[in-house]
């Protein structure tokens, strides 16, 4: 009789993959983060658990229910028991944002294989300090990128001196002898159309990266580089902010400080930016799925910030 219970408790560990019984609920959501407080663009740990019963079909999982977080997976594993099923997602999770980072609880739902009315459980809310990479109050001295040039000797800087009164001596006999000439005729008046709005050249830049299909690590950069300049050109021309020459953390400190876009608007284009940072920077090689999450994310900003969609193709 020992025998026979040993080996059914064996029996019942392995079908459960060893390890922690899975949890007793029929339907659970548990994230977690490996710290309370994590630094600026840093990668850090992140566990989502999930567990329902084998009588439930469960919704699809989400990334999105983390914003603004950027997440990268490592691993999804599963385990069951006789009753439950327990899917268990690890990730590389990144903070891009001056703010501290609060995630109202996730939702997790599912409905019965039978019918019935639909189940619904709901994680707790996560609350993350986010530490800037630089000490605000003591960043320290600024990094130059070498000793400083030689001071020039007295003979290199006459040979300096003779060349630039040789150029101002050429100019002046140039602008003396086309004051000599005859005035040119006036050029013809040729009306130049009106360019089109940032939205839509937005929309259309959106349309032609849709459309292409990286392959290379080469081509794949430069489809993230197109990526976060279409959303920066845009932001740029909407309020007015020098965009294209600011980083990540600038630019957002300066929309901020602005007040021009919506809290939800910049979380939206801080996502975008974070996303392609990773691939520039991080050499991070996404699938084409994360790249179409992307080009949904560009799209849901460009939505949320009123502009209108206008594909190639179409007229006024």
């Amino acid at each position: 009789m020992p025998a026979l219970l040993f080996a059914a408790v064996a029996a019942a560990a392995a079908a459960c993959g060893g390890g922690a019984p899975i949890p007793d609920q029929d339907l659970l959501l548990r994230v977690t983060a490996g710290a309370h407080e994590v630094e600026l663009g840093q990668p850090f740990p992140l566990t989502v658990q999930r567990v329902w019963g084998k009588d439930l079909v469960p919704e699809d999982w989400s990334d999105e229910a983390l914003a603004p977080l950027v997440l990268r997976l490592e691993e999804t594993k599963r385990r069951e028991d006789a009753r439950r099923i327990e899917e268990t997602r690890r990730y590389q999770a990144h903070a891009f944002t001056l703010d501290d980072v609060v995630i109202a609880a996730p939702v997790f739902r599912a409905r019965p294989r039978d019918g019935g009315p639909e189940r619904v459980a709901a994680g707790e809310e996560l609350s993350l300090r986010v530490r800037p990479a630089l000490d605000r109050a003591a960043p320290g001295p600024a990094e130059l990128p070498g000793e400083p040039l030689a001071q020039p000797s007295r003979r290199r800087q006459w040979w300096w001196a003779g060349a630039i009164g040789l150029a101002a001596l050429a100019l002046a006999l140039w602008s003396w002898r086309r004051r000599l000439r005859p005035p040119p005729a006036p050029p013809p008046v040729v009306s130049i159309p009106a360019s089109d709005p940032p939205q839509v050249r937005a929309w259309q830049r959106l349309q032609r990266l849709a459309e292409q299909q990286p392959r290379s690590a080469g081509e794949i950069d430069a489809w993230h580089v197109e990526a976060a300049s279409l959303a920066r050109d845009y932001v740029g021309e909407r309020c007015a902010l020098r965009a294209a020459e600011m980083t990540t953390e600038e630019l957002r400190a300066a929309l901020e400080a602005a007040r021009v876009l919506h809290r939800r608007h910049q979380e939206l284009l801080a996502s975008v930016l974070a996303q392609c940072d990773l691939v520039k920077f991080a050499r991070h090689a996404p699938p084409a799925s994360e790249r179409e999450r992307l080009l949904e994310t560009v799209a849901a900003f460009l939505r949320a910030t009123g502009a209108v969609e206008n594909r190639a193709g179409e007229t006024a």
